[in-house]
Order: structure tokens, then sequence, then C-alpha cells
């Protein structure tokens, strides 16, 4: 289970994620539905890519069996940042809800696309495709406290053929098809 650090450990985050995502733009506050849910989410706008990026800013602090304390992540375009606020808020709920974290690699299939006009259908946990590897962990080095689990969008076909050839393979194909991993109105790889 994540422990209940305190605070002041995450000194640095907001700079970390700048630094990998770009400068802060706007943020949804835990209450936005209504009750606390428990998390805030920020939303960052690269610098120099079409890539808004929604992050969840206090599922560490929750209630959840993890192997470190964990936020959530998801990239899209500009015109589909709404859908990555939505994700992290669906994924991050779901993980309040249940009292367990994700693993990378790890699979979540909603059994139907969720996303209007869209195949996708669940999303796969990984490290973030295009923020670079010192993105993942924080602080960068030796001793991370903190995991930023990457939610990519996938669709029905890519799920089933992860459930065939592994998450590996599919990450494979992504790279040798030049897959555009921040829309959510791609085609499948598959």
């Amino acid at each position: 289970m994540a422990n209940m650090p305190d605070p002041k450990v995450y000194e640095g985050l907001i700079d970390h994620l700048e630094r990998h995502l770009g400068p802060f733009r706007t943020a949804q506050p835990p209450t936005v539905h209504g009750g606390n849910r428990g998390f805030s989410i920020a939303v960052y706008k690269h610098p120099d890519h079409d890539m808004f990026t929604a992050v969840s800013n206090g599922l560490r602090f929750q209630s959840i069996t993890t192997l470190m304390p964990q936020e959530f992540v998801c990239s899209l375009k500009q015109e589909q940042n709404t859908f990555a606020q939505a994700i992290v808020d669906m994924f991050a709920s779901s993980a309040v809800k249940n009292g367990r974290g994700l693993e990378y690699d790890g699979v979540i299939d909603t059994g139907r696309p969720f996303i209007p006009d869209s195949r996708i259908q669940g999303v796969l946990a990984c490290p973030h495709p295009y923020a670079g590897e010192a993105f993942d962990l924080f602080p960068t080095g030796e001793k991370p406290i903190l995991q930023l689990i990457t939610l990519i969008p996938v669709t029905t076909a890519e799920i089933a053929f992860i459930g065939t050839n592994g998450a590996d393979e599919l990450q494979a194909r992504w790279v040798e098809r030049a897959t555009d991993l921040l829309t959510i109105f791609r085609a499948s790889a598959v």
C-alpha cells in the first residue's frame, strides 16, 4: 500500500512536470463533480509539440495498493485535451474506488468504446512515449518516491493483440508504424 508521506517530499514535482510536459495551463479541482473525488487534474501544454497533458494531483495521497505512490497521466492533441482530462478522471476515480493502482503493461478494458466516434475501448499503462525516460519517476535518480503512469488510449483490436502478444509487441508495432498516440481518433495499429 502506498504510504502517506509528508507532502513536502514532493517539492520540485511541479518543476519536474513542467520540464517534461511544458508549462501549466489550467486545473480541475477535486470537487469538479460535486463531492471531493480525492485528486485534482492539472493540464500542461508542451512548448514544441501539439501535446496537452492531463495529470492527476493527489492520487498519491489516497489509500491505494501500489508499488510506490502514483499519479496518472494522459497526453493528447490540443483539441482533444478534454478527453485526456476525462481519461485521467475516469481511471484515477476507479483506482480510488477499487483501492488499486496500475502497473506498467497493465490494460484496462472498459468492454466497449467509451469515446464518441472512436475505437478507444481502454488504456494501456506504460511509460510516457514522448516525455523522455527521466519523466516517469520522481525524483529522477536513485530513490524515486513517485511513479507517473501514462494512460495510452487503446482500441478494441489493440486490447485483443495485447492479450495474445503482450504489451511490448504492441508498443514495438506503434514505433514501427509511427503511430500517433496523441489522437484518440487514430486507426488501430493492428
